[in-house]
C-alpha cells in the first residue's frame, strides 16, 4: 500500500520537475533555476509533512492495537 502511494507521489514530483525542465527552454536558465529550487523545496516540505503525519498515525495505532495496522 505504502510503496504504491510513494511511487505515485514521486511520479507527481517527477512530472512537476519535467514541466520545469521544459520551461527551462522558454525562460532564462536563472529564472528556471529559481523556480526549480522553490518548487522542490515546497514539494519536499509538503510530502515530508504528510509522510511524518502518516507515520505517526501508524505508530500510534500499532502501539494501541498491534493487530490493526492502518494503511491510508
Amino acid at each position: 500500500m505504502h510503496t504504491k502511494k510513494a511511487a505515485k507521489q514521486s511520479g507527481i514530483m517527477l512530472d512537476g520537475l519535467k514541466a520545469i525542465f521544459i520551461m527551462n527552454t522558454y525562460f532564462s536558465s536563472t529564472a528556471a533555476c529559481a523556480t526549480l529550487i522553490r518548487y522542490s523545496y515546497s514539494m519536499s516540505y509538503l510530502l515530508c509533512r504528510k509522510q511524518i503525519a502518516n507515520s505517526l498515525v501508524n505508530l500510534i495505532s500499532l502501539i494501541e492495537f498491534p493487530s490493526n495496522i492502518q494503511t491510508q
